[in-house]
């Protein structure tokens, strides 16, 4: 089983449940939110090695979400994935 912890961000939610699902199915970690500046708060209260970032996301566009996970030192090693990486 993989410890990984993933945290999604997008406001699409079938398509966050089913990457979500997908991660899980292989005995992953995660944790979904819809809004980027709870995201932002939930990263800096349980550590994720993985962020995937929706364009979609509201108050804060991908770019500026990964910027400001960047910043954080708890979040800055993890590893981002962005829809325009995709």
């Amino acid at each position: 089983m993989s410890t990984l912890l993933g945290c999604l961000g997008d406001d699409n939610i079938d398509a966050v449940q089913m990457l979500a699902m997908f991660l899980e199915a292989a005995g992953d970690k995660v944790v979904v939110e819809r809004e980027s500046r709870r995201m932002v708060k939930r990263a800096l209260t349980e550590m994720s090695k993985l962020y995937v970032l929706g364009i979609g996301i509201p108050e804060l566009d991908e770019n500026e979400l990964a910027q400001q996970l960047q910043l954080h030192q708890l979040t800055s090693k993890a590893n981002q994935l962005t829809s325009k990486a995709v």
